[in-house]
């Protein structure tokens, strides 16, 4: 299937467009930024790929709080056997 075009023209903020490449957008999340590139199908030769910091990301700790104080745990054991019924 053939792609469409861009109808308005592009924004100041755009950085790069295409119209004419299948793909797939590859986003890679991390705590405070992210990186993505685009994959084209085999064949096609447009690419793209970037990272930038997420806007009011907040650095997730580098270590995790202390675990709260573990409560006891209990096992069961049931003992299942076969039951053979002629008939």
């Amino acid at each position: 299937a053939g792609l469409r075009p861009f109808l308005p023209p592009p924004l100041a903020t755009s950085e790069v467009r295409n119209a004419s490449a299948h793909g797939v957008l590859q986003l890679t999340l991390h705590a405070a930024s992210y990186t993505w590139q685009f994959v084209p199908v085999a064949g096609q030769t447009f690419r793209d790929s970037g990272s930038a910091a997420c806007v009011g990301a907040t650095p997730r700790p580098t270590s995790l709080p202390p675990s709260p104080t573990p409560r006891p745990s209990f096992t069961t054991s049931v003992a299942l056997s076969p039951i053979l019924r002629e008939e």
